[in-house]
């Protein structure tokens, strides 16, 4: 019995180091000559526009049932997943570079309508000379594209001229072979969903991106987002005031950060594409605040606002980090994008943007 138990202890224990070791080591290149037949494989078009696993290459196994569940061995989990890999590992080096690759989009703009001729730019790990291979297609009428490819993982664009391609969007990843990375589950009937958002009209902004300083005794200054000025006086689109105690032994400190708009008011935003000030629901201020002793302390803050000043002559999109130990005083890096004329249109373009500092 002490021996059985000492086994199962044992296996235990093989398969952590295995799959530590595994997880962790840089896969080797495969042989050059497999390399090479690789790369100069033929590409077909698929009816979705996507290139295709060439007809003559081995037909890879398309079904590969993943499964979350343990075997339990002297009370440890352990996930059969992760047993099949480290086992699949051992047997062949290059099981990483053979998992089918199958792959189900569709691109839709902000309204969820689909988008179609969107270009679909993808890159996936395999048995090549530098390890990736990059291929393009489009997407089809109703936005929707497949991907069937062989190798370990992929990452894929989605864009289109006259469409916004935000940073979520782009080199979005998906693990095929290694269950501790988190294995992607392909479903046709559900396809992964990219959002474009369609361009507008820009407007004619002033942009700004600039570092300012800041008293930490709550002293009172204005920014003038039209000439990039700060200054203790009148006139402003923004007012700040800091305050902060004494470093404790942890280096921590009370701070309080407040944020002001004279004539107007400001809206907190966590929209990716802030193009369109809101009509109303603006307060005149907004404050941050952190105590030594809170659980969720930071000597860091970074927020999005909507700005309207000037009793609504001007409308602004800004983006402010405050760091209030900065030096002997507080700094916050802030940029913004102003519309001048009264118009709630954000909407930026390089050629109709005027740059301050």
């Amino acid at each position: 019995m002490a021996n059985r138990r000492f086994l199962a202890f044992l296996f235990v224990l093989l398969v952590g180091l295995g799959l530590w070791a595994l997880l962790r080591k840089k896969p080797e290149s495969p042989a050059l000559s497999t390399s090479v037949e690789a790369q100069n494989q033929p590409s077909q078009q698929a009816s979705s526009g996507i290139p295709q696993t060439p007809s003559t290459a081995p037909a890879p196994l398309r079904s590969r049932p993943h499964t979350s569940n343990t075997v339990v061995v002297e009370g440890v989990p352990v996930s059969e997943d992760v047993i099949r890999y480290v086992q699949s590992r051992k047997a062949d080096p290059l099981y990483d570079w053979k998992q089918p690759i199958d792959f189900y989009g569709k691109a839709v703009d902000e309204n969820n309508q689909s988008v179609a001729g969107a270009s679909v730019d993808y890159t996936w790990s395999t048995i090549s000379t530098n390890g990736t291979l990059t291929k393009q297609g489009v997407t089809d009428g109703s936005g929707c594209f497949e991907i069937h490819e062989t190798g370990k993982g992929i990452s894929i664009t989605v864009s289109k001229q006259g469409y916004y391609t935000t940073p979520s969007e782009r080199l979005r990843s998906y693990e095929y072979a290694n269950p501790g990375d988190g294995l992607f589950t392909p479903d046709a009937a559900n396809p992964v969903v990219f959002r474009l958002r369609k361009k507008g009209e820009a407007a004619q902004l002033i942009h700004g991106l600039k570092l300012f300083g800041s008293r930490v005794d709550g002293t009172l200054s204005y920014v003038d987002l039209t000439t990039a000025k700060a200054a203790l006086t009148p006139p402003g689109d923004l007012t700040v005031q800091c305050t902060r105690s004494e470093r404790n032994a942890d280096k921590r400190f009370d701070w309080t950060f407040t944020l002001g708009v004279p004539g107007g008011g400001l809206i907190e935003s966590t929209n990716e594409f802030m193009f369109l000030a809101p009509d109303g629901g603006y307060q005149p201020s907004f404050q941050i605040s952190h105590r030594i002793n809170d659980p969720d302390w930071t000597g860091r803050e970074k927020r999005k606002f909507f700005v309207r000043s000037h009793d609504g002559q001007h409308y602004a999109r800004i983006e402010i980090t405050i760091i209030p130990d900065y030096s002997q005083n507080a700094a916050y890096d802030l940029e913004w994008y102003l519309n001048p004329n009264g118009s709630p249109n954000l909407e930026s373009a390089p050629d109709k943007t005027t740059k301050v500092q």
